[in-house]
């Protein structure tokens, strides 16, 4: 018996826990529930925007992790688990005081360094160096990241998406 099938033989209660867990969340994502992202004066609703992305990310993570872990690279789920642990830190810290603000202001963060990596790989001409695939898709909408990223004004968003669209984009 080799060490994948004696990983998975030996805790396959947990993961049909991990796979149960999953179904049941893909379902939530594909009927279609609605994130409101907009008040009704139109104004950008931060929190529950946030919440839904780190819970996309935190979904994805936990996939990856169930993955490895049956594979048999633990020591490589223990680095994404850590990841699970900072993404709640940071839900509890947004959710704690004043969610709205800090929501807003975790999410400005994400621009902010998404702008950085773009400056860092121009500024350095990274890619020619052998880095072919840094920042692929953030140097291909670099455009749109510098006309996103206005902290001052509100950024152009439907008052609805679907949680699906908020778990297919790529923010994990």
């Amino acid at each position: 018996m080799d060490i994948k099938d004696y990983i998975i033989n030996k805790f396959k209660g947990d993961f049909e826990i991990c796979n149960t867990i999953c179904n049941l969340t893909e379902n939530v994502i594909d009927q279609k529930w609605e994130v409101k992202i907009k008040s009704t004066e139109g104004k950008l609703l931060h929190y529950d925007y946030v919440i839904s992305l780190l819970f996309s990310k935190t979904f994805k993570t936990y996939k990856s992790i169930n993955i490895l872990c049956k594979e048999g690279y633990g020591q490589d789920a223990g680095i994404l688990l850590r990841s699970l642990f900072e993404i709640y830190v940071n839900i509890t810290y947004i959710s704690k005081d004043e969610p709205e603000k800090m929501a807003k202001r975790y999410y400005e963060y994400s621009y902010i360094g998404k702008k950085h990596l773009v400056e860092l790989s121009d500024r350095h001409n990274l890619e020619k160096i052998g880095f072919k695939n840094l920042g692929e898709g953030i140097q291909r909408n670099k455009g749109e990241l510098y006309r996103l990223y206005n902290p001052e004004q509100e950024k152009d968003f439907r008052t609805f998406v679907t949680f699906k669209e908020v778990f297919d984009e790529d923010y994990a």
